[in-house]
Protein backbone atom coordinates (compact mmCIF):
# COMPACT_ATOMS: atom_id res chain seq x y z
CA UNK A 1 0.00 0.00 0.00
CA UNK A 2 1.69 3.01 -1.15
CA UNK A 3 1.48 6.02 0.98
CA UNK A 4 -0.76 8.71 0.89
CA UNK A 5 -0.69 12.90 1.38
CA UNK A 6 -3.78 14.43 2.93
CA UNK A 7 -4.56 16.44 -0.42
CA UNK A 8 -5.47 12.88 -1.73
CA UNK A 9 -7.51 11.87 1.12
CA UNK A 10 -11.56 12.54 1.42
CA UNK A 11 -12.66 15.94 2.88
CA UNK A 12 -13.76 14.34 6.11
CA UNK A 13 -10.68 13.00 6.46
CA UNK A 14 -8.99 16.00 5.09
CA UNK A 15 -10.53 17.98 8.32
CA UNK A 16 -10.26 15.36 10.59
CA UNK A 17 -6.27 15.88 10.20
CA UNK A 18 -6.76 19.88 9.93
CA UNK A 19 -8.05 19.42 13.51
CA UNK A 20 -5.73 17.43 14.68
CA UNK A 21 -2.95 19.66 12.95
CA UNK A 22 -4.16 22.59 14.81
CA UNK A 23 -4.44 20.15 18.60
CA UNK A 24 -0.99 19.98 17.81
CA UNK A 25 0.03 23.29 17.13
CA UNK A 26 -1.78 24.60 20.24
CA UNK A 27 0.37 21.77 22.35
CA UNK A 28 -2.78 19.69 23.48
CA UNK A 29 -1.17 16.09 22.68
CA UNK A 30 -3.67 13.88 24.11
CA UNK A 31 -6.85 14.96 21.86
CA UNK A 32 -4.08 15.62 19.15
CA UNK A 33 -3.20 11.99 19.03
CA UNK A 34 -6.94 10.67 19.42
CA UNK A 35 -7.28 12.91 16.25
CA UNK A 36 -4.35 11.63 14.24
CA UNK A 37 -5.17 8.26 15.49
CA UNK A 38 -8.85 8.30 13.83
CA UNK A 39 -7.35 9.73 10.67
CA UNK A 40 -5.16 6.44 10.67
CA UNK A 41 -8.31 4.45 10.85
CA UNK A 42 -9.73 5.80 8.00
CA UNK A 43 -6.81 6.24 5.75
CA UNK A 44 -4.06 3.61 7.32
CA UNK A 45 -1.65 4.88 4.53
CA UNK A 46 -1.75 8.44 5.43
CA UNK A 47 2.21 9.39 6.01
CA UNK A 48 1.58 12.33 6.89
CA UNK A 49 -0.84 11.96 10.02
CA UNK A 50 1.12 9.01 11.39
CA UNK A 51 4.20 11.57 10.61
CA UNK A 52 2.09 13.78 13.09
CA UNK A 53 1.01 11.21 15.26
CA UNK A 54 4.84 9.75 16.36
CA UNK A 55 5.54 13.83 16.52
CA UNK A 56 2.86 14.38 18.64
CA UNK A 57 3.91 11.68 21.26
CA UNK A 58 7.49 12.81 21.24
CA UNK A 59 6.50 16.14 22.37
CA UNK A 60 3.82 14.52 25.28
CA UNK A 61 6.56 12.59 26.05
CA UNK A 62 10.34 14.38 26.03
CA UNK A 63 12.91 12.66 24.41
CA UNK A 64 12.36 9.42 26.47
CA UNK A 65 9.88 8.88 28.86
CA UNK A 66 10.81 7.89 32.55
CA UNK A 67 11.66 4.57 33.39
CA UNK A 68 8.60 4.54 35.68
CA UNK A 69 6.26 5.63 32.78
CA UNK A 70 7.78 2.91 30.36
CA UNK A 71 7.21 0.08 33.21
CA UNK A 72 3.58 1.33 33.40
CA UNK A 73 3.33 0.61 29.93
CA UNK A 74 4.81 -2.36 29.61
CA UNK A 75 2.11 -3.64 32.10
CA UNK A 76 -0.59 -1.79 30.55
CA UNK A 77 0.45 -3.49 27.11
CA UNK A 78 1.66 -6.61 28.22
CA UNK A 79 -1.08 -8.89 26.97
CA UNK A 80 -1.36 -6.43 23.98
CA UNK A 81 2.48 -6.97 22.89
CA UNK A 82 3.01 -10.70 23.69
CA UNK A 83 -0.45 -12.15 22.71
CA UNK A 84 -2.86 -10.00 20.63
CA UNK A 85 -0.49 -8.42 17.86
CA UNK A 86 1.10 -11.45 17.33
CA UNK A 87 -1.93 -13.31 17.18
CA UNK A 88 -3.37 -10.86 14.36
CA UNK A 89 -0.36 -10.43 12.80
CA UNK A 90 -0.47 -14.49 12.19
CA UNK A 91 -4.34 -14.34 11.34
CA UNK A 92 -3.03 -11.55 8.48
CA UNK A 93 -5.22 -8.59 10.14
CA UNK A 94 -2.41 -6.28 9.83
CA UNK A 95 -4.14 -3.14 9.47
CA UNK A 96 -5.74 -3.74 13.69
CA UNK A 97 -2.24 -4.81 14.43
CA UNK A 98 -0.55 -1.38 13.24
CA UNK A 99 -3.46 0.63 14.88
CA UNK A 100 -2.74 -1.85 18.34
CA UNK A 101 1.42 -1.00 17.97
CA UNK A 102 0.17 2.85 17.20
CA UNK A 103 -1.90 2.71 20.53
CA UNK A 104 1.60 0.96 22.54
CA UNK A 105 3.69 3.78 20.87
CA UNK A 106 1.48 6.95 21.56
CA UNK A 107 1.66 6.19 25.44
CA UNK A 108 5.57 4.87 24.89
CA UNK A 109 6.92 6.23 21.78
CA UNK A 110 10.56 4.61 22.35
CA UNK A 111 8.75 0.76 23.07
CA UNK A 112 10.86 -1.37 21.26
CA UNK A 113 8.49 -4.56 21.42
CA UNK A 114 5.35 -2.53 19.75
CA UNK A 115 8.16 -0.57 17.62
CA UNK A 116 9.67 -4.34 16.12
CA UNK A 117 5.65 -5.71 15.88
CA UNK A 118 4.30 -2.25 13.92
CA UNK A 119 7.50 -3.24 11.65
CA UNK A 120 6.57 -6.39 11.21
CA UNK A 121 3.09 -5.81 11.12
CA UNK A 122 4.00 -3.05 8.20
CA UNK A 123 6.28 -5.39 6.62
CA UNK A 124 3.63 -7.95 5.93
CA UNK A 125 0.76 -5.13 4.97
CA UNK A 126 3.41 -4.18 2.20
CA UNK A 127 3.46 -0.82 3.74
CA UNK A 128 7.63 -0.95 4.37
CA UNK A 129 8.11 2.90 4.67
CA UNK A 130 6.01 2.55 7.95
CA UNK A 131 8.46 0.04 8.83
CA UNK A 132 11.52 2.17 8.16
CA UNK A 133 10.68 5.30 9.99
CA UNK A 134 9.65 3.39 13.02
CA UNK A 135 12.72 1.22 13.05
CA UNK A 136 14.37 4.51 12.79
CA UNK A 137 12.93 6.07 15.57
CA UNK A 138 13.97 3.13 17.49
CA UNK A 139 17.43 2.70 16.49
CA UNK A 140 17.69 6.58 17.80
CA UNK A 141 16.04 5.49 21.47
CA UNK A 142 18.26 2.36 21.14
CA UNK A 143 21.57 3.23 18.63
CA UNK A 144 23.86 0.15 19.99
CA UNK A 145 21.11 -2.26 20.10
CA UNK A 146 22.34 -4.51 17.27
CA UNK A 147 18.97 -6.51 17.18
CA UNK A 148 17.87 -3.19 16.23
CA UNK A 149 19.92 -2.05 13.47
CA UNK A 150 19.79 -5.56 12.01
CA UNK A 151 16.53 -5.46 11.39
CA UNK A 152 16.49 -1.62 10.01
CA UNK A 153 19.02 -3.36 7.21
CA UNK A 154 17.01 -5.62 6.37
CA UNK A 155 14.12 -3.35 5.97
CA UNK A 156 16.12 -1.23 4.24
CA UNK A 157 17.17 -4.37 1.19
Amino acid sequence: MQPKTVKEVDERTRELYNRADEALQQKNYDYAIDLFQNCLKQVPALKEARASLRQAALLKFGDKPSAAKQAMVAMKFSVTLTVKIPGLIRKGEFLKAIRLCEEVLANDPSNLSASRLLAEAATEAEMGWIAVEIMELASRYNPTDADVNLYLAQIYN
